[in-house]
């Protein structure tokens, strides 16, 4: 049988027992009650919060979610078999809504490489994309990422 054009192969989603306790730590991150208020504010507002004062509910919640992120992107380093962790996780998604508030913060705290390890676990995600051949139809609908669970 042949296969069609521009369609990736889906490998196995087996992970090692290492990769597995990796992948159920990232998942009690995001499970986080403190997470998932961060992400519901974040969502919520509508002008984003690159600008909150400091000492704010939003200052606070992009201090959260950027924080948990760079901690996902750290314990990243140590996977052996990432493909089923690009493929469950909303790295594209949650490095393109934070990342005018990284920016912020990286002025704010006069820190030019401040998430560093995000911005790093991105360009990965998207050099494994490229080496999948997914088509453009993808890639939009995994980055907008509608996802079951917040961030």
């Amino acid at each position: 049988m042949a296969k069609k054009k521009g369609s990736a192969r889906r490998p196995s989603m087996k992970l090692s027992s290492d990769d597995a306790s990796i992948l159920m730590a990232i998942e009690s991150l995001r499970s986080d009650e403190a997470y998932r208020s961060a992400e519901y504010l974040r969502r919520k507002s509508k002008e984003g919060m690159a600008n909150a004062a400091e000492g704010s509910d939003e200052y606070r919640s992009i201090r959260i979610l950027i924080g948990t992120w760079m901690t996902i992107a750290t314990l990243m380093k140590s996977v052996k078999t990432k493909d089923p962790f690009f493929r469950l996780l909303p790295i594209c998604n949650m490095f393109k809504a934070l990342q005018a508030e990284i920016e912020f913060l990286r002025r704010n705290l006069n820190q030019e490489d401040f998430a560093r390890e995000l911005y790093e676990l991105y360009d990965e995600w998207e050099a494994w994309l490229e080496e999948q051949g997914v088509s453009q139809q993808y890639v939009t609908a995994m980055c907008k990422g509608l996802t079951a669970r917040f961030g």
